[in-house]
């Protein structure tokens, strides 16, 4: 099973959170995120943990909240 970790990512001013396989949550590492042309951001802060499954299942629950929220 493939466990995940929200991590908080600093590169320069900028910070961003995204979910990273665990084996690379560690505080002080660098790690390429595709969502920014696969820059190296640090990781500065390790969160919480989810399966692979889960995962995904959270990216793609803002799908379905738009309908939910609409008046």
């Amino acid at each position: 099973m493939t466990w995940f970790r929200q991590c908080k990512f600093k590169k320069d001013n900028s910070y961003q959170h995204a979910w990273i396989e665990e084996r690379g949550a560690k505080v002080g590492a660098f790690v390429e995120l595709k969502s920014d042309n696969h820059e190296k951001w640090e990781v500065v802060e390790v969160g919480g943990r989810q399966t692979a499954e889960m995962v995904q299942e959270l990216a793609s629950d803002y799908k379905s909240q738009r309908k939910a929220s609409d008046i």
